[in-house]
């Protein structure tokens, strides 16, 4: 977006006039936009906000899929909080380790981060805080006496005696008690036991289509009242074009329009707002009542996320 002065800018996401002053400089993002027009305040904002869901690499505001270098926590200390800085720089030191096994001391004084830099098996074995001397087990991060059988070996006596098998995404165990032998596991949403042990092919839980279509009934009804949701990409797709249906029967205004759409959205002030402000507002245009704005990646599963508005 194009500067209207030598001494001001538009911000390219609050769409701001600002003084120069208030720019993003380059030192800060160093990625591969060419120049960036984004003002500190929400760079800052945007910093915090990523923060706090726990992303590990920040990239630029405006590149986030395409960035090539994400941005440094020691370049922005100065445009966020001292405690915003300290999480930042915890949750990117944790990045870091992901490759290593890890525990932490179970010593409520202590809790120690505890770093396996060599590799160690995943059998049960005692180690010794290197901070407070206390014993634990690496694998569960309980208390381990010297000399004492500890619970792992235990737990692991039971899982071979029963046959239990592993889920192939979260590793822990599912006992089947009873039915067909394909189980689904609540943390991952994988078939577990109708699998062998190390099997890469998994099948994801599918929604049934009564469900989904209540889902989705939900967030365009939010979409309508609220005129912005945050959404994955594929979903905000999906409510896209059903939104923009329910805004085109809101423009035709007649009884059996007011029907269909009573019966697809929730809520009577959803229906109103949807056949008079609108209905209104988009009487002359054609189509193209909703648009999509690419925010963040989820954590935990990657999944690229949007605003539709």
């Amino acid at each position: 977006m194009a500067t209207s002065s030598s001494s001001s800018f538009c911000c390219e996401i609050c769409l701001e006039h600002l003084p120069i002053s208030q720019k993003l400089p380059f030192t800060v993002h160093q990625c591969s936009c060419p120049d960036i027009f984004v003002c500190i305040s929400c760079t800052a904002s945007y910093i915090r906000v990523s923060v706090k869901a726990g992303r590990t690499l920040i990239s630029c505001p405006l590149c986030l899929l395409d960035c090539t270098k994400p941005l440094d926590p020691v370049t922005c200390q100065e445009l966020v909080s001292n405690e915003v800085f300290t999480q930042w720089c915890h949750i990117a030191c944790e990045g870091n380790l992901l490759g290593y096994g890890r525990c932490y001391c179970p010593n409520g004084d202590c809790q120690e981060l505890i770093i396996d830099e060599c590799g160690g098996s995943e059998a049960p074995r005692r180690i010794v805080c290197p901070s407070c001397k206390t014993g634990c087990c690496f694998r569960c991060s309980l208390p381990w006496e010297e000399q004492e059988r500890h619970k792992c070996d235990r737990v692991l006596s039971i899982i071979e005696r029963k046959k239990w098998k592993p889920c192939p995404g979260c590793k822990n165990y599912v006992e089947r008690i009873e039915g067909c032998s394909t189980v689904f596991c609540r943390e991952t949403a994988l078939t577990s036991l109708s699998f062998p042990v190390g099997m890469t092919k998994f099948r994801k839980l599918g929604r049934p289509t009564g469900h989904r279509m209540s889902m989705l009934r939900t967030m365009v009804s939010q979409l309508v009242k609220h005129e912005r949701i945050e959404t994955t990409v594929a979903k905000a797709k999906e409510v896209r074009r059903l939104a923009d249906n329910m805004v085109q029967l809101g423009k035709e205004g007649s009884l059996s329009a007011a029907r269909h759409a009573a019966a697809f959205v929730r809520g009577d002030d959803v229906l109103h707002k949807l056949f008079t402000e609108l209905a209104y507002r988009y009487k002359d245009r054609a189509g193209g009542y909703t648009r999509l704005l690419r925010t963040r990646i989820r954590v935990g599963d990657a999944a690229p996320m949007a605003y539709i508005e």
